[in-house]
This record gives C-alpha cells, structure tokens and sequence, in this order.
C-alpha cells in the first residue's frame, strides 16, 4: 500500500477537491474531517459539496486533511514472492531435517 499525504493547508485541499484535480471515484483516500474524525474509503462520487463513498458523504467543507492510498505493484508482487520463497525454504529445511533425523 502506498501512502501520499497531501501536503497542502485545508482550503488549498477543498478547492483542489472541488476542481477534480485532487480525487476522484475509484481513489482509496483517507479523509479527515471536522464533524467525522478520520475516514478511509474508496471515492464512488464528488461534486461541489460532498464527497461520497461506501456509505459515506463527507462535506467538502469539513475536510481538513488527506491521503490518497493506491496498492503498489512493487511491493505486493515482492511480498508475495518473498513470502513463496519463505515458505519454499521452511519446506526444504524441513524435507533436509527429516532425512537427517530418518538417517539417525
């Protein structure tokens, strides 16, 4: 998961959101708000006045900070792969442990 904090002061973010240059649907995003504290959802709608999403309409006027989430291509391929090689290696160590042991 890639985390990008948008670093900008809460009015320079509503005015990015409201102008669609900032989010938009299908975007994973982390929203802080006045009224609803932190929210992580996936954007479904934004329009002049509220962002909406899985149940969720956030007012734009609230907002006060946020983060756009995305998976990393990367990073899950090399943890998957990381993760096969782990359990490839416990598998031989314990194929190797059992033919020493069998030998005894």
């Amino acid at each position: 998961m890639s985390v990008k904090k948008v670093d900008q002061p809460p009015e320079a973010i509503r005015e990015n959101i409201r102008n669609g240059g900032l989010i938009r649907p299908g975007d994973r995003v982390a929203v802080v708000s006045v009224s609803q504290g932190e929210r992580i959802f996936v954007v479904t709608e934004v329009d002049d006045d509220n962002i909406r999403g899985e149940g969720l309409e956030m007012p734009i006027d609230d907002v006060v900070a946020l983060e756009k989430r995305s998976i990393d291509p990367v990073r899950t391929g090399l943890a998957i792969y990381s993760g096969y090689g782990v359990a490839l290696f416990a598998l031989l160590g314990a194929v190797y442990l059992g033919a020493a042991l069998g030998a005894l």
